[in-house]
């Protein structure tokens, strides 16, 4: 369950900044596709990768799907491995 929330946080960060880079030029809405994500540790060293996939976006909400796998053996990575279903909302 914390995976969830921490996925649902770095996406949600992830819309927050790009509509902030969006708002000096012309609104546009959230686009489908796959975006490939990394997480690193303090040190910089790689833990997480895999990808965040937006396959559905109605009426400010977008759905898709998510697919993380850690990298080499890191000592306390947490929850966020594995596979899962994501929902979030866009707002202006």
């Amino acid at each position: 369950m914390r995976g969830i929330h921490f996925l649902l946080f770095v996406l949600g960060f992830f819309i927050w900044n790009c509509s902030a880079a969006n708002s000096v030029q012309q609104s546009k809405p959230f686009p489908l596709g796959e975006y490939q994500y990394a997480g690193f540790d303090k040190k910089g060293d790689k833990i997480v990768e895999g990808r965040l996939a937006i396959t559905s976006r109605e009426a400010g909400r977008i759905k898709g799907e998510w697919q993380l796998s850690k990298i080499g053996n890191p000592e306390r990575i947490g929850p966020q491995t594995g596979t899962g279903e994501c929902v979030g909302l866009i707002t202006e």
